[in-house]
């Protein structure tokens, strides 16, 4: 408890700024403060109310800890206590309904994240729109109309426009892009409004300030991540709310109650669910949005993406990973597979070279998947510098990507061990019979892919923390990090401070951190919609059409001193080193 209060003042003022969609302390200072322009009580409830929010998500732990950070524990009970301030100050309203508004919102939150879990629809505001309609109801009962006093709020022009440059400020350093795109649509509202209802900007505030501004600047900085994409959707979402701001106040329901933020939140989800019907389920995850403005923020600071790949983006092709043990001799003992035993044993010799003709027979026939084709994309449009793979299956490359770091090899070449003379496989199995030699020195030939215990080449492994040492994310793609080589990379990258992603549907054997993105998808599923976020065409067709697959070699550290027996049986038994 003593170690999170001293935080609780930045994370409630963060909730305040999640008010205006914009996540951040300076943020939540600018719209308490344009707020407090309007009604200095309706600034201090606000900020009350998010620091209640935020007491309780810390001492009974109903958010997870991105959320507490993000101060969302406080954004509705903020706007609840803004729809109460004209009440306030009218005298109409009772403590005991306050603290039943109150309970029931937060009752009505935790229910709504349980409901909508999974479907990337978020909450938005409305446990706050429904306690304060169902509280409403009950007020009813006592005296006048609950709504009277809010309407009848006023702030002068010059107050007005000083707390709308507030909050376009706060707009602003969240996303300038949506910001200017959300002052236009604002603008245009309002002189529809003018000449087409005869009402001054006054009396429409429901239309360009709770419907239209929300609408434009939420959908495309946030649910969209600052995408182009989020630009159109934007316009799809904010015609939408407009129409239902429209017919609400033509209906008999404005005689009721006042629409506040109804129609906006019936139009961000009928817009997310549309664009998820389109784009898929995973471009409205949260998790890649926090990616795609990740790789926005590395990019603006001069810094590189960097992403490690494993297995898990070639499974998608067909190609089952390495803990199938698909390759491998079941007669076999595991130690045949050994580095040492290559050198040691002709039997052995024979065991691994059967086995990789297994794999690239089956690497050769498989091809690249839409999430190869997406991390080419990305790294073509210059969002990412370098991908270093485990994987020695070439679907990078064959996807187009050009700027590759190999750790553990090549399935389709065989070197000289000692010369290091690439060249192609023996046009047919006649490892089978004897040893292969090179022609240049008559030295043993290996399938260039790492054994147990064989040390990385240092080519590779340099050109591989080269990457680390510059980049500002390192996205980990389909791995487990149950490599100790791939462990030491994303070591390094926390040690330089860089966002860390992992993109793995499976449970990994490193542990992620605070602060990480866990993004638990498969790779053809979320790199095309992170290539979409970060405005990337995505090749498809042609070489694109099907999965690919990993060939993650051996457990290896860089010094080559790992063995086998520290590994867990199962991923023993299917690693052998292609």
């Amino acid at each position: 408890m003593a170690f999170h209060f001293r935080w609780w003042p930045n994370v409630a003022l963060t909730g305040v700024g999640q008010v205006a969609f914009s996540d951040s302390v300076v943020a939540g200072v600018l719209v308490t403060i344009a707020i407090g322009a309007i009604s200095p009580l309706g600034a201090a409830s606000a900020l009350l109310a998010a620091l209640f929010g935020t007491a309780v998500a810390y001492t009974i732990h109903s958010w997870n800890g991105d959320e507490k950070r993000a101060g969302l524990p406080g954004v509705n009970l903020a706007i609840l206590m803004l729809f109460w301030t004209g009440a306030f100050e009218v005298g109409q309203a009772g403590v005991a309904l306050l603290v039943m508004s109150v309970i029931t919102c937060m009752a009505f939150e935790q229910a709504l994240k349980r409901i909508l879990a999974g479907t990337g629809i978020p909450p938005l505001s409305v446990p706050a729109l429904a306690s304060a309609y169902l509280v409403a109801s009950a007020y009813g009962l006592f005296g006048d109309p609950f709504w009277y006093g809010w309407r009848d709020i006023e702030a002068g022009p010059t107050t007005a426009l000083f707390a709308l440059a507030a909050v376009a400020v706060a707009l602003a350093l969240k996303s300038a892009a949506a910001a200017l795109q959300t002052a236009v649509l604002v603008g245009a509202s309002v002189v529809i409004s003018v000449w087409v209802l005869g009402r001054g900007p006054i009396d429409t505030i429901g239309l360009w300030g709770f419907t239209v501004a929300p609408i434009a600047f939420g959908l495309h900085a946030v649910f969209f991540a600052g995408a182009a994409i989020g630009a159109w959707w934007s316009l799809v979402g904010v015609a939408l709310g407009a129409a239902i701001w429209a017919l609400w106040i033509v209906s008999p329901l404005a005689q009721l109650a006042p629409p506040l933020l109804t129609p906006f939140v019936i139009a961000v989800w009928a817009t997310l669910a549309i664009a998820r019907a389109v784009h898929g389920r995973w471009l409205l995850d949260a998790g890649l949005w926090d990616l795609a403005r990740a790789a926005r923020t590395a990019r603006s600071n001069g810094q590189t993406v960097a992403v490690l790949t494993g297995a898990g983006i070639s499974t998608g092709s067909d190609i089952p990973d390495y803990t199938s043990g698909a390759w491998l001799d079941a007669s076999e003992p595991l130690a045949s597979y050994s580095w040492n035993q290559f050198l040691a044993s002709g039997h052995a010799r024979r065991a691994y070279w059967e086995a990789c003709f297994k794999f690239r027979e089956t690497a050769e026939r498989a091809t690249p998947n839409a999430g190869h084709g997406a991390l080419a994309a990305l790294q073509a449009a210059g969002w990412i510098d370098i991908a270093v793979t485990q994987n020695v299956d070439r679907l990078h490359q064959r996807a187009g990507s050009d700027r590759t770091v190999e750790l553990h090899g090549r399935i389709d070449q065989v070197r000289c061990l000692d010369c290091d003379r690439r060249s192609n496989w023996p046009g047919a199995p006649i490892w089978r019979q004897y040893d292969q030699r090179c022609t240049d020195c008559g030295g043993l030939l290996k399938p260039a892919v790492i054994a147990f215990g064989e040390e990385i080449p240092p080519k590779a492994w340099s050109a591989a923390e080269a990457a680390i040492e510059k980049c500002g994310v390192l996205v980990v793609i389909g791995t487990q990090i149950a490599v100790s080589s791939a462990a030491a990379l994303v070591a390094r990258a926390r040690e330089r401070d860089a966002k860390i992603a992992f993109i793995n549907p499976d449970v990994m054997a490193f542990p992620s951190e605070r602060g990480d993105i866990v993004i638990p998808a498969k790779s053809e599923d979320a790199l095309p919609a992170l290539a979409c976020l970060l405005d990337c065409p995505v090749r498809t067709g042609g070489d694109m059409a099907a999965v690919v697959v990993n060939a993650n070699p051996s457990i290896v550290s860089p010094s080559g001193i790992d063995t086998l027996s520290r590994w867990p049986e199962r991923v023993r038994a299917a690693s052998f080193g292609a």
